[in-house]
């Protein structure tokens, strides 16, 4: 019960750093829910630098 407990919370700190990359929180969430967690520090380590804005730029009325 404990080790599940603990394994879930893994993977949502591991989820917390990836918000704001590629596949976002719940991407991560269940990446590592399914795949381990160490599989998903792997992804978040891979997946680049964090967005610092919105992949539309400042304005999002510009497109």
């Amino acid at each position: 019960m404990m080790s599940g407990l603990i394994y879930v919370l893994a993977c949502f700190i591991i989820a917390c750093f990836g918000i704001k990359r590629k596949l976002g929180f719940w991407g991560y969430f269940f990446g590592s829910l399914f795949l381990t967690p160490f599989v998903g520090i792997i992804l978040v380590a891979a997946s680049g630098k964090p967005f610092k804005e919105g992949w539309w730029g400042k304005d999002r009325r510009s497109l």
